[in-house]
């Protein structure tokens, strides 16, 4: 029998429960067993987890109680073949140095700050480290499916892809819901398009846009997820326009502009009756229990990529649209759904990768992206393709405001 792959999932928060039952129920049964090691500092989360998954032939499951921060865990964490991040970038930075230190695998779902291969491709180069960044929804599959229609496109086409987790039953002030934490993400930080075959950078929450999504209604759509390092990318690189917005309730974005703007996401402490306080933790005290998940909460999470332009020479328009809802079964999200599963394709992607900062998109191109959507439909996930636009403006000409270039 071949050695085990030992993974070592760090984080078992909704997100890292998703990918660690992916990777249970998909785990191949032929060649080498898997042996996970659930790894999280909060023992009644991670025990909980452990004690639900599923059992699955050729995969062993264990837990292990701790930070990667600690020495302990740092000598377990340097023995495994990959090891999984189901965390923030700024939390996973332990388990980052780690693998920089010891030459190790590491596949990651946070979303880095900037370049990371330009900022780690030399220090994973010296220790053999291999690092796959963007293995989540956004980054990853958005990237992956606008590569996978951009491919297909002569230089110059265009891409629009629109990615949104949404709750079914919508509440008050925010009429959204946080299912990974009580703190929303909605810091300013840069965002990027392509326009003109050039990366601009704009406005986070800038122009919006209503969109009819077919079946769940009239939502709005965003700037908000495009990475800068894909205009680097030889396919996503050749478009003359490419967008990757975010959808939400109509509303949202103004919400968050006008709590910005009256100081509500400031960080340093402003002086009050009371003594100082920072805004953004009242903020964040005050907005946890209505936009933290309940019981009874469900999403439906949508991702549409459109392209258009010419394939050899021929007008060209398709899309491909995933919709993914909270499985009634399990509970877990779809955004967690669509999540796990692009984390746990690259988990076993990176198993044969050599040294070096790898991007999601790039990893699970081509075949690997048809069998990651064969994948979802296998588990119920809804997967259409189309030979148009499928998502249309609710009121053509109207209501977009300016895309704020910076």
């Amino acid at each position: 029998m071949s050695d085990p792959v030992r993974c070592a999932l760090i984080g078992c928060g909704p997100m890292g429960a998703a990918t660690a039952r992916e990777l249970v129920l998909s785990w191949p049964h032929h060649g080498a067993p898997l042996q996970l090691t659930l790894v999280d500092r909060d023992a009644r989360r991670l025990h909980a987890l452990a004690a639900a998954l599923p059992a699955s032939a050729g995969v062993a499951v264990e837990a292990h109680h701790g930070d990667a921060a600690h020495h302990r865990t740092r000598q377990l964490l340097a023995e495994q073949t990959v090891l999984a991040t189901a965390l923030s970038w700024v939390d996973a930075a332990p388990a980052l140095d780690l693998t920089l230190e010891h030459g190790l695998r590491l596949v990651g779902i946070g979303r880095p700050p900037a370049d990371p291969r330009t900022e780690l491709a030399s220090r994973a180069s010296v220790s053999g480290a291999s690092i796959v960044v963007g293995a989540g929804l956004e980054p990853g599959l958005t990237e992956i499916l606008a590569r996978r229609l951009a491919r297909d496109l002569d230089v110059g086409g265009t891409v629009h892809s629109y990615c949104g987790g949404v709750p079914r039953s919508p509440r008050p002030p925010m009429h959204h819901v946080s299912w990974y934490g009580t703190r929303m993400t909605i810091d300013a930080r840069p965002t990027y398009r392509l326009r003109g075959g050039v990366l601009r950078q704009v406005e986070r929450f800038s122009g919006v846009e209503m969109v009819d999504v077919p079946g769940l209604g009239s939502l709005e759509a965003f700037h908000d997820g495009l990475a800068p390092y894909v205009g680097a990318d030889a396919v996503l690189g050749s478009l003359a326009d490419y967008t990757a917005k975010t959808l939400r309730w109509r509303g949202y974005a103004d919400r968050v502009r006008l709590l910005a703007e009256i100081g509500l996401l400031g960080e340093l402490p402003v002086q009050t009756v009371d003594g100082p306080v920072r805004p953004r933790a009242l903020l964040d005290a005050v907005l946890a229990p209505h936009i933290s998940a309940q019981h009874g909460d469900t999403d439906v999470t949508v991702l549409a990529v459109q392209s258009s332009g010419t394939s050899g020479g021929t007008p060209s328009n398709r899309s491909t649209v995933t919709i993914a809802e909270t499985d009634p079964v399990t509970g877990v999200t779809g955004m967690g759904r669509l999540t796990g599963a692009v984390h746990a394709a690259a988990i076993r992607a990176a198993c044969g990768l050599g040294a070096g900062v790898h991007y999601a998109h790039e990893v699970l191109a081509d075949g690997k992206a048809d069998a990651l959507l064969e994948r979802f439909l296998a588990t119920g996930i809804s997967v259409t393709e189309h030979s148009d636009a499928w998502l249309t403006r609710s009121q053509p000409g109207h209501g977009v405001t300016e895309d704020r270039d910076e």
